[in-house]
């Protein structure tokens, strides 16, 4: 256990400027045995801590680690999840950015793998709190009109075109096509971005 725990920790230098220069440096590392989950994949350092993301694996969600300095080392102060251990996996902390006490955490498999881009403010006082979420939006709606008014052109056209037997079995044809191809990526549950 403590070769897959060595291999997943984050060296931190951060240096001091005073009359003299002093450094301190510190080894993060897990702080249980579930190592290997992608611990260190993501750093961001915001308002004097540092936010360590470990976006979990297989059925693990993620997890962002804080820590911030007591003394002469860092501790972990909180941890930031968006779903709670049993949960789908989410990959929450993949992704970290920010600065000035705002911090961007992505999880892109959370909600089905629809992802999000949750934001989060840390206040003195609470910690480190979430104050916003960015997600895609319903496509469903708007992708279904989008598809009736593309039919709908091509059958006018060819209607003015041609004639309205050639226009009625071409938007057939075209329909037939798409929910075709639809059921198979649907069915073989195959993806496509």
């Amino acid at each position: 256990m403590q070769d897959i725990m060595s291999s997943h920790r984050v060296n931190f230098r951060r240096s001091f400027v005073a009359a003299a220069a002093v450094a301190l440096a510190a080894t993060l590392a897990p702080p249980s045995g579930l190592a290997a989950q992608g611990y260190g994949g993501s750093l961001v350092v915001s308002d004097g801590q540092v936010l360590v993301g470990e976006p979990g694996g297989g059925p693990l969600p993620g997890v962002v680690y804080v820590y911030g300095p007591a003394a002469d080392r860092w501790t972990e102060s909180a941890r930031l999840a968006l779903t709670s251990v049993g949960d789908p996996p989410d990959g929450f902390g993949r992704a970290l950015a920010g600065g000035g006490g705002l911090v961007f955490v992505g999880a892109p498999r959370w909600d089905d793998g629809r992802g999000a881009v949750l934001l989060y403010r840390y206040d003195a006082r609470a910690g480190w709190g979430e104050i916003g979420r960015l997600a895609p939006p319903e496509l469903a709606e708007s992708a279904g009109l989008a598809i009736l008014t593309a039919l709908a052109v091509v059958m006018l056209y060819i209607l003015f075109r041609f004639t309205k037997q050639f226009s009625v079995g071409a938007v057939v044809a075209l329909a037939h096509d798409v929910t075709l191809v639809l059921g198979l990526f649907s069915v073989l549950q195959w993806t496509f971005d």
